[in-house]
């Protein structure tokens, strides 16, 4: 069964993804929400910065680094607060705490381990066994750049990419989905595939509704309502987490997107303009400097996207500061502080803008939609034509109603707009520089801007949630304690009014995530699951071809090299089998042996050069999965065609048409 396969190795994700960041934020002086929503992102800042530190250093990769430079970075922090008079010293401690009401704390924690249950559950039903993996395109590359750095001890994000070349150099590429996993299968032992299971749910399942309780927590505050409301809606959008394990498959983006509600909700404590937890600026600022390197090294584009979806909040911000221009002591160096932050904030947004995106040439995704589906998709928060999630859709029309009843957090409410604007005009808008000017970070592609979409939602949502918990609480209490029985009096407002509370939390509880678990989650959990099917036509690698891989490993030697056309999906040997691939991702950097080899291979008793280049590179084995591709095109790769008709190829296994040949012509 996957859950019980799985457990230990999510327990250990999860260990990864939380102890170093829990250590630099206690270090920091937070405690409660605070703590535990920024722990994650902490921690891959923390993964991802030693990884490269490490590759510097020439140390080899595994959890020692991250824990040694987590220890040494959190008694810096907590030296420093110790010997320097601050705020951060004087008030740190008392940030972030929860209350001693045990009744509010054993609800909100009775729903987070719900919510990590429910998507556990879901995230399971995707995947559909321990050792399934994604049969989409990109997945090659992710699986494969797993074992590479587990071979090379290399986990830098300015050198992973170096496995795709075959001098092995490459340029930047945000690694810090792949080394959070490779550390789960190092500590672990599992398997790749089953460590990249393990890993993507305990960042779907634990990081994203941590994140989303604390962005909602840090604007509400911490009452049971929005703790209990934040938990059932993260389980229950079709976008996010599920969207991002199917489609793609963009994992980077999962565990970026996942951290990016508690990097917002750092930023709105920091500006004060968000002030439900009572958390000082300056531990604020630490904490969000702590993440953000971990949302860039995650995905740069969701570094944008925070710039660009807060960018309400600071212009929030430098009203508030505008308004404490005063020639009194003490006012103005603040209001111009915060007006010349907000100057700063606009530039560096509109350079990072321009500057990181893809190649415009790579920003070829079409519109899908008309701009009138759009809209309405952003707004019942079903994108890509999902079915409406009804109980997030009634939540956000009342959440922006109250919002603007109460005129409160009206930059959350400019938030909710951005995103929206952002899906809608990359999903509607016809294809052109307009339209690349705001959706080329994101190649142009609807997909990536819908994931994005719950970030905003979600608050909205919840304050939705909690406005018409208080009508109702009011309303009952009212008609309630107006009757003249004595019974109802006590349970509403007198010894019993505990245990109705705990009550009536847990009935809400269990019928919010009843409701959220409705026919949206359910569509994108097949949809999801479909692409995870081990099938005798499997995109990627279909059943046949799955089960050779699995053998291969016993067959090959461990320094030989095998030769394949990476569109079939039998460059997965890489991962799957631990055996090296002359062309481990798609696209790729090859020399003058790797072409030769790829070009003339089934030429080796004829030509000499060919045989060279096969010694060269003791590229000895050839996987042939026949000719149909994962996108379903066409790429010509000769030296790999028609072997079974050439003697200089002997045939060591086949499972179905899946064969494994040995290149005899050349000698062993």
């Amino acid at each position: 069964m996957i859950y019980a396969s799985l457990a230990p190795l999510v327990a250990a994700a999860i260990l990864i993804l939380l102890v170093p960041g829990l250590l630099l934020a206690w270090a920091t002086g937070v405690r409660g929400w605070v703590l535990a929503g920024s722990a994650g992102p902490a921690s891959v800042t923390l993964i991802s910065v030693s990884a490269i530190l490490a590759g510097f250093a020439g140390l080899p990769w595994n959890i020692l680094v991250v824990l040694a430079v987590s220890v040494l970075l959190a008694v810096a922090i907590f030296a420093v607060r110790r010997l320097w008079p601050s705020s951060i010293r004087r008030r740190g401690t008392r940030s972030g705490r929860t209350s001693r009401n045990w009744n509010g704390i054993f609800i909100s924690w009775l729903a987070m381990a719900a919510v990590f249950a429910v998507l556990f559950w879901r995230l399971g039903q995707v995947f559909g066994g321990p050792e399934n993996i994604s049969q989409t395109f990109d997945n090659i590359f992710h699986l494969n750049a797993v074992r590479y750095i587990v071979d090379t001890g290399n986990a830098s994000s300015l050198r992973v990419s170096g496995f795709t070349a075959s001098n092995g150099i490459g340029g930047f590429y945000p690694a810090a989905w792949h080394d959070v996993v490779s550390l789960t299968q190092q500590l672990t032992g599992s398997t790749i595939p089953a460590a990249v299971n393990a890993t993507n749910i305990a960042i779907g399942g634990l990081i994203w509704p941590l994140s989303c309780v604390l962005l909602a927590t840090s604007l509400f505050g911490r009452r049971r309502t929005v703790v209990v409301s934040s938990c059932a809606l993260a389980a229950g959008f079709s976008a996010f987490p599920f969207l991002m394990v199917d489609f793609g498959v963009l994992y980077p983006n999962l565990l970026s997107i996942a951290m990016l509600p508690a990097c917002i909700a750092l930023l709105a404590l920091a500006l004060r303009v968000a002030r439900g937890l009572a958390l000082p600026p300056g531990s604020a600022w630490i904490l969000l400097l702590g993440a953000l390197p971990g949302l860039a090294l995650a995905h740069p584009s969701t570094l944008l996207a925070f710039f660009a979806w807060t960018y309400p909040a600071v212009l929030a911000a430098g009203v508030a500061a505008f308004r404490l221009w005063r020639p009194r002591f003490g006012a103005r160096p603040t209001a111009a502080t915060l007006l010349i932050a907000l100057i700063v904030y606009t530039g560096v947004l509109t350079i990072g803008w321009k500057v990181l995106r893809p190649d415009e040439a790579q920003s070829t995704w079409q519109p899908v939609q008309t701009l009138s589906q759009a809209f309405g998709q952003a707004l019942t928060s079903s994108p890509q034509g999902r079915p409406i999630p009804w109980l997030i859709f009634a939540l956000t029309l009342l959440g922006i109603w109250a919002l603007l009843r109460q005129r409160r957090h009206l930059w959350l409410l400019a938030m909710f707009v951005v995103s929206g604007l952002m899906f809608i005009i990359v999903s509607g808008y016809p294809f052109g520089s307009f339209r690349t000017w705001f959706g080329g970070v994101w190649y142009n592609d609807p997909f990536r801007l819908a994931a994005l979409l719950p970030v905003a939602t979600l608050p909205v949502a919840v304050f939705g949630a909690a406005w018409l918990a208080d009508l109702l609480r009011g309303f009952l209490h009212d008609r309630l304690t107006a009757r003249k029985a004595p019974v109802l009096r006590e349970w509403v407002s007198g010894t019993r009014a505990k245990t109705a509370s705990v009550i009536l939390s847990v009935l809400a509880l269990c019928g919010l995530f009843v409701l959220s678990q409705g026919g949206a989650v359910s569509a994108a959990v097949r949809s999801a699951a479909s692409n995870y099917a081990v099938t005798s036509d499997s995109p990627l690698v279909s059943r046949d071809e799955m089960t050779l891989l699995r053998r291969a490993g016993s067959e090959i030697p461990a320094d030989n090299v095998v030769v394949s056309s990476p569109w079939t999906g039998a460059s997965m040997v890489y991962a799957i089998s631990d055996r090296k691939s002359l062309t481990p991702h798609v696209f790729g950097e090859y020399d003058a042996s790797t072409i030769e080899i790829l070009r003339q291979l089934n030429h080796a008793g004829e030509t000499p050069e060919v045989c060279d280049a096969v010694r060269k590179l003791k590229a000895y084995y050839v996987l042939d999965f026949g000719t149909r591709e994962v996108h379903g095109g066409h790429h010509e790769f000769p030296g790999v065609q028609n072997l079974e008709i050439n003697p200089g190829f002997r045939l060591i296994d086949s499972e179905g048409p899946a064969k494994l040949y040995k290149v005899s012509a050349c000698g062993a």
